[in-house]
């Protein structure tokens, strides 16, 4: 029997749990972030809009406070003490100098509104920039255990977990993904389910037993009673492949293209493409609110 040696450290297991958790919160991070901006750019949509013609600080203050009217002097002459008080002159200045200081808080409240969309454009860039670390981190990580404990088989993965548009796990989905993790190197047993050595389907019924989700016992039972994904939809870690026409093996997808699973007998639970045998489809573990709907209880098992 080939032995890929010893199950990952502990740190390795820790290191993939904080990651886990990290992408969680960047993803709803990145959420609030998405709305803010789309809130922001409509309200600096509207302050962008081509301001209707008022007149500026400067054409207020050169507006004539008293002087000739309608093409002449002012009948009786000049008022003792200064410019003309009252008239029409002096309440066209007067109008003046309030549009041209509603044109300048307008104006502030502009710049605010600009200033406040940079801002979140900015927050936005850093949290993407961000995740973008946390998946490399994570790619860096799976691809350090798939060096140690894959078959040689990854290399004609196509698919990454690990891209943007994939789903990032749940709570449970990520424990059950730390539970075969920490399996790595166990032996192939038919029949068993741990705690020591496993078949293929007591791997990924014990590993959702472990994030208190009770799933069916067979891989043709997983296959035939819980939720199918679609063809091309993303996957998410946590997930159950299905191969061969019979539906008689299944993994658990891990993420970056790559499955934790119990091949066969005189193999022990490794890391494998998830194309390395023909895929029959992928199923989704529910949430506990919705295992009802596909006839499970807790604490049941089909043997």
């Amino acid at each position: 029997m080939a032995d890929p040696g010893p199950a990952p450290a502990e740190s390795v297991l820790h290191r993939w749990s904080d990651l886990t958790a990290e992408l969680a919160l960047s993803a709803t991070a990145l959420d609030s972030l998405r709305e803010e901006v789309q809130e922001r750019h409509r309200a600096a949509a509207l302050v962008r809009v081509p301001r209707d013609v008022a007149p500026t600080g400067t054409e207020a203050s050169s507006a004539p406070a008293g002087g000739p009217v309608r093409g002449g002097p002012v009948r009786g002459g000049p008022v003792r003490g200064g410019p003309v008080r009252g008239g029409p002159l002096a309440d066209v200045s007067a109008v003046f100098r309030l549009l041209a200081g509603w044109q300048a808080e307008r104006e502030e409240q502009a710049r605010e509104v600009l200033e406040a969309e940079d801002q979140a454009v900015d927050r936005l860039a850093d949290a993407e920039q961000r995740r973008r670390r946390l998946l490399d981190d994570r790619s860096e990580l799976l691809t350090g255990l798939a060096e140690r404990f894959g078959d040689g088989t990854r290399e004609g993965a196509t698919d990454r977990a690990t891209d943007p548009a994939d789903e990032e796990p749940d709570p449970p989905a990520a424990e059950a993904v730390a539970f075969a993790l920490g399996r790595i190197g166990s032996p192939y047993v038919w029949g068993a389910v741990g705690p020591h050595a496993f078949d293929c389907s007591g791997l990924t019924s014990q590993a959702w037993h472990a994030a208190h989700l009770t799933i069916p016992r067979t891989s043709q039972e997983q296959w035939a009673r819980l939720p199918h994904l679609g063809p091309g939809a993303p996957l998410r870690p946590g997930d159950l492949v299905v191969y061969f026409e019979g539906a008689t093996h299944v993994g658990l997808y891990l993420g970056d293209g790559l499955v934790v699973n119990a091949p066969h007998a005189g193999t022990v639970v490794r890391l494998t493409s998830l194309h390395s045998m023909p895929v029959r489809g992928v199923v989704r573990p529910p949430a506990a609110a919705d295992q009802r709907s596909v006839g499970l209880t807790a604490g049941q098992s089909d043997g």
